[in-house]
C-alpha cells in the first residue's frame, strides 16, 4: 500500500437536513459554528458540501461560513423519486484559511 493513500481520505463528511420547527431558527448556524471550532484541532485541509438545488437557504448558510462554489453537476443526486442538480462547495481549513 502506498504511504500517501491515507492522506486521500482525510475529508470529513457531514449530512444534515433541517426539519419542522428548527427551520429558520439558526440551528444550522449554531451547528456549523461548533463543528468548525471542533475541526480547528484536526489536521484537515478542506471541507466540502454538496447542495441539492434549488436550496437558497443552504447556499446562504455555507457562504456565510466561507464556502465557495467549485462545481455544478446536472442530475447528480436522486431523492424523492427524481434527479436533482447538485452544486459542490469547498472551504479551506486549518493553515489554508
Amino acid at each position: 500500500m502506498c504511504d500517501h493513500v491515507p492522506s486521500l481520505i482525510r475529508t470529513p463528511s457531514l449530512y444534515g437536513r433541517r426539519q419542522g420547527e428548527t427551520v429558520g431558527k439558526g440551528a444550522g448556524s449554531k451547528l456549523y459554528a461548533e463543528l468548525f471550532r471542533a475541526l480547528e484541532a484536526e489536521d484537515l485541509h478542506r471541507a466540502y458540501a454538496g447542495i441539492a438545488l434549488p436550496n437558497p437557504a443552504s447556499i446562504a448558510l455555507h457562504e456565510r461560513f466561507g464556502f465557495k462554489r467549485v462545481a455544478h453537476f446536472t442530475e447528480q443526486g436522486r431523492k424523492f423519486g427524481r434527479y436533482w442538480d447538485v452544486d459542490w462547495y469547498e472551504k479551506p481549513l486549518g493553515e489554508a484559511t
